[in-house]
């Protein structure tokens, strides 16, 4: 039998993947809290293996952004694709977003978690 404090975990992570599933770009972008980024220059450093949200990294959903040479996320290309999942490194399993993106074959690799502010207590 589930306590209170796990049914609320696993209510705030549906929410979030509903969220992530039919939000449209601009608002799931407003909704992402940057964790950690990678790029082809630094890579991903084996020291950081156990602080690092990838390294417990469980993908659950995958969604493709399709943009015109722009910046989305954090990071320039035309195609950005972002996986939903959870860390193990983060509080309670905490929910995050990898989004992955090329641009002239510079990857970059950013962990985003989620921003949980309602609308109106977010900064302007």
């Amino acid at each position: 039998m589930k306590n209170d404090q796990d049914l609320k975990r696993q209510m705030i992570h549906d929410n979030h993947l509903s969220f992530f599933l039919s939000a449209t770009e601009d608002n799931l972008s407003k909704r992402l809290v940057s964790l950690e980024e990678f790029d082809g220059t630094t890579g991903f450093a084996v020291a950081d293996y156990c602080t690092s949200p990838l390294a417990g990294f469980h993908p659950e959903a995958v969604r493709m952004v399709l943009k015109d040479d722009s910046r989305y996320l954090g990071c320039r290309a035309n195609h950005f694709v972002l996986v939903f999942g959870q860390s193990e490194v983060l509080d309670d399993w905490g929910d995050c977003v990898v989004c992955l993106a090329n641009h002239k074959g510079g990857l970059c690799i950013t962990v985003f978690t989620f921003n949980d502010l309602e609308d109106g207590e977010r900064a302007s």
